[in-house]
């Protein structure tokens, strides 16, 4: 019976200090992956955005 009195003691007082505690959980490693959107080199998107003005003036 003491052991119990000594949970409900203490119980409360963990609970209420359970967001101040440092908890180590395990982080996930940092995403590596490529991106889902491909990169357009830049040279490229020039020549692209020359072209479109060059087919608009004519």
């Amino acid at each position: 019976m003491h052991l119990a009195a000594l949970l409900v003691a203490i119980l409360p007082a963990v609970v209420l200090a359970r967001p101040y505690l440092p908890l180590d959980l395990p982080t996930l490693p940092p995403n590596t992956a490529a991106p889902d959107v491909p990169v357009i080199p830049r040279d490229a998107f020039e020549a692209a955005a020359l072209e479109l003005v060059e087919a608009d003036q004519a």
